[in-house]
Formats: structure tokens, sequence, C-alpha cells
């Protein structure tokens, strides 16, 4: 199977499409507090914008449920990505509604596996876990640009479908992927020009090594 590959915190279309065009499998749009939050009407447009065939992932966390939901279908979202203390309950709700679920877990220490199962039983809609690095004291993980640990991502990756996520950049996207051996990967800041604005040349480069493993 192929690595499914996910570019996120898109803030335009013409950036998203251009991804698309490159080869992505899915586009992320934060919907929750960060620097590379949009509106949902900003989401809107650009999952409008991108052809069928590539995800649209919306990034929540914490969010209620109802909220949550809304917005999704206003974006025309397809995957929802929780990024924070959503218990399994939650998970299944979305899962039960139509969407498909990405949740996301950081590297603190090895209770990462039992972590993730803890969801296994929420439905065939929950289509794999991103595994980010775990900042002390930050309200919303993930985002950060810092590598995770990788040792601990591949151990989960032994066992469930695992997303890396956390400083991949197009320099270490084939070392990664030789040690961890994901499911598939998530990239933002390591393809920018800036906050929020992703540079062509940068995803060029990070989908042709993250190709070629």
């Amino acid at each position: 199977m192929s690595l499914f590959i996910k570019i996120c915190g898109f803030t335009n279309a013409e950036e998203a499409t251009k991804a698309a065009e490159l080869g992505v499998d899915a586009i992320g749009l934060v919907l929750t507090e960060s620097r590379r939050q949009v509106t949902v009407e900003e989401a809107r447009r650009i999952s409008r914008a991108v052809p069928a065939g590539v995800l649209k992932v919306g990034v929540f966390a914490d969010a209620p449920l109802e909220e949550l939901l809304a917005a999704a279908g206003r974006a025309g979202l397809e995957v929802v990505q929780l990024h924070g203390a959503e218990e399994p309950a939650y998970v299944a709700s979305c899962i039960k509604t139509g969407f498909r679920v990405i949740k996301s877990l950081v590297t603190r220490d090895r209770s990462l596996i039992h972590d993730m199962e803890r969801y296994l039983d929420c439905g065939p809609g929950l289509l794999a876990f991103l595994v980010d690095s775990y900042i002390p004291g930050r309200k919303i993980q993930g985002g950060s640009g810092i590598t995770c640990r990788w040792d601990l991502a591949m151990e989960a990756a032994r066992k469930y479908p695992v997303i890396l996520a956390g400083g991949l950049h197009p320099g270490n996207i084939e070392e990664a992927l030789k040690r961890v051996e994901p499911w598939g990967v998530d990239v933002s800041g390591g393809v920018e020009a800036a906050p929020g604005r992703k540079d062509p040349a940068k995803m060029a480069a990070f989908i042709q090594a993250a190709r070629r493993r």
C-alpha cells in the first residue's frame, strides 16, 4: 500500500489545489486556535476548490460536538482530526454521523499504545492515529514543528495505522520513513515559506522524497 501523505494548515485555495496537483492524499484545514486557523467559510471555499479524491480534513480540539459537526458539514469536510482530549465516545459519535476520524496522540512516553487501544472500538471510520510531539504545558498539542519521538512512533506503527507528524521536512522525511515505517505522514511548517503560506517547491520536494521510499 502506498504511503498516505497529508499536508496541513492551508489558508488559501491556490496552495491547496497546488498540493492536490502534486499528488497529496489529503489537505488539512485548521479550525481551532492556531496561527494557521481559518474560518468555516474559508475552509468551505478551499474544500470546494480541491478536486474529489483528495481528502478534506478539518483539525479541531475539544470543540463541542454539535459545533464540530455543524462546522465540518458546512466546510465540506470528509475527515475530522481531533487534537484535544476527546474521549472514545466523542470519536464514536463523529463516526456515527458519517465522518472519518484521525485521532491525534502525543509521544510522551510508552503509554502511547495503551492510549491508542482506548479508541479501537470506536468503529471502522477511525482512519488512523496521528502521532505528534509532546510539549509540556501546551494546551493544544501538535503543530509545534518539533520532531516527535520516533522510537515510540515506530513501536506504535508496528501495531496500528500511524500518521507520523512533528518536525518533518524534505530533508528528514526519508530517514523518518526508514526509522518509523508509518502508514502515513503529515507536514505543515516543514513545507512553508511563512506560517500558513505553503512553498510549492518545498511541497514538491517533500512529496517526491516521501514517494521514494
